[in-house]
Parts: structure tokens; sequence; C-alpha cells
């Protein structure tokens, strides 16, 4: 019950996508981040569960993910913890938040009085909300190509981007 009700929580909001008032709530920006504030990552391509789009960051880590980006360390509606990288986020507002913020009310608690290492994938332990100079490996390089054809499928023009 309680994962149907974040899944249609999930889609609620993303179906407010592209009005005026979502559009304002949109980040990429890490710093308008709040620690333990619930937040929705923007959908992606990837084929991925609804319940891990939803939750709250417990810290983020500095300019270590692909392209530079900021890595986020999400923990999720089922208490598991994820990292995302090159991605924005919805910020939700005060509505939503009390509609939300009980599904997470037990995780917050225990992520607030938590004091140790925050890990990735059991690996790059580090404490703190915002680690300026992580100690963990970055992201492998990634790269980006586009390539643009004209009716007669001939190049007209390439964009590559090295991360």
């Amino acid at each position: 019950m309680k994962n149907e009700k974040i899944n249609e929580f999930v889609t609620s909001v993303w179906d407010k996508l592209g009005t005026a008032e979502q559009n304002k709530m949109i980040t990429i920006d890490m710093s308008r981040l709040t620690r333990f504030q619930v937040i929705v990552a923007l959908p992606t391509l990837k084929n991925i569960d609804k319940l891990d789009f939803i939750g709250y960051p417990v810290q983020i880590r500095k300019g270590i993910g692909a392209f530079g980006s900021d890595i986020v360390l999400l923990r999720d509606s089922n208490g598991d913890l994820s990292s995302w990288e090159n991605q924005g986020f919805l910020i939700l507002n005060e509505i939503q938040l009390s509609l939300i913020n009980p599904h997470f009310e037990e995780y917050v608690k225990e992520d607030k009085e938590y004091k140790g290492e925050w890990t990735m994938r059991g690996k790059y332990p580090e404490i703190g909300w915002i680690v300026s100079k992580p100690k963990s490996v970055p992201t492998e390089s990634s790269s980006v190509e586009i390539t643009l054809k004209n009716s007669e499928d001939k190049v007209t023009s390439m964009i590559v981007v090295q991360g």
C-alpha cells in the first residue's frame, strides 16, 4: 500500500512537468538541495521503478560525477541508498512535502542521528553533508556524440562532448 501511494505521488508530480509552477522547482544546482528534504529525480530514459526516483539527499559529493557533475546520495522510499549524477531534481512544494514526508519519517530520524561515513556501493567513505574534495574516484570519463544528417543521409554537423 505504501509503495502504491508513493508510485501515485511520483506519477502526479511528473504529470505536472512543463507547468510554470513546476519549472521553478526543477534544479540541477545541487546547492539548492536541502539535507533530508524529500525530492523527486527527473524522469530518465532508463526503465527504473518509480520508487527509486524519490527520496532525500544525505550527502553531496562535488565534481566527481559524469561530466564533472556532483553526485547526490539519496535515501529512497525503501531505505536503500543510491547515487545520482548528471541529474536534475524536482524540489517539492509545501503541500507535496506534507503528503509525502510521513513515508520517510523513520528513515529521516535515523539518518539525522547518524554521524558516521556514507559510502557508495560499500566503498569510498565520506563524512558530512557537502564534500567539496571527495577522496572517492571520479566516474569514468564519458563522451556523447550527436550526429545530424539531412534528408539525403549526409552528415550536416557533429557534436562530441567529452567528460
